[in-house]
């Protein structure tokens, strides 16, 4: 049982121990009559100095100041995909008005205070919280379009390809009497029938 105790004791002197090694590096072991094994840091008559060696010292790893502008951003939107619909790329649009109506697919849906950018041959022709636009008086020939997601501070998220189209529409010589006030007035020939007979040419003498 003596011997039992005395072992505990041994296991149990890196325990005891740490207080006094923190504090000092010299410690004394002392032993009494009924075997009972004590430790400290003064000295006495039936002590043993012990020697220690002094333990490790753990580093730290260096720390930095965490500045504002490092702070991680919550509940930052990712956009996964932006894809023009409508037109296709390379379709051909016939409107004489020159009205396009263009569609746009996101993933995921758009955010509240996102915006959705449409670009016109490199040019900033629309801005919505919307995925469908009705462009108006487009042009005729080849266009590129590009549509953007920018969120409140204009800043772009996602953007889509580039796509051309071709917008046919009738030429204005096709329409040089300005007939906008009414478009019920008939276009009348330039020499009229007479009589029943056939139109003749301009500067031509008419018989009646």
């Amino acid at each position: 049982m003596k011997n039992r105790i005395i072992l505990i004791a041994y296991r149990m002197i890196p325990v005891l121990l740490l207080p006094i090694i923190v504090a000092a590096a010299t410690v004394y072991k002392a032993i009494d009559v009924d075997g009972n094994i004590s430790f400290s840091d003064q000295p006495s008559s039936d002590a043993t100095k012990i020697k220690i060696r002094p333990a490790p010292a753990l580093a730290m790893p260096a720390t930095r100041e965490l500045r504002h502008d490092d702070e991680v951003e919550e509940n930052v939107t990712g956009y996964a995909e932006l894809v023009i619909r409508r037109p296709l790329d390379e379709e051909t649009i016939r409107s004489n008005p020159g009205n396009l109506n263009v569609a746009l697919a996101l993933t995921p849906a758009l955010e509240l205070n996102h915006n959705v950018v449409l670009q016109l041959d490199s040019k900033e022709i629309a801005t919505a919280a919307s995925l469908n636009f009705l462009l108006n008086n487009i042009d005729r020939g080849e266009h590129r379009l590009r549509a953007r997601v920018v969120d409140e501070n204009k800043k772009v998220l996602i953007e889509s390809e580039e796509i051309t189209f071709f917008l046919h529409r009738f030429s204005q010589l096709f329409n040089q009497n300005d007939h906008s006030q009414n478009t019920n007035v008939p276009i009348l020939p330039v020499n009229p029938p007479v009589d029943g007979l056939p139109p003749v040419a301009p500067d031509t003498p008419v018989t009646p």
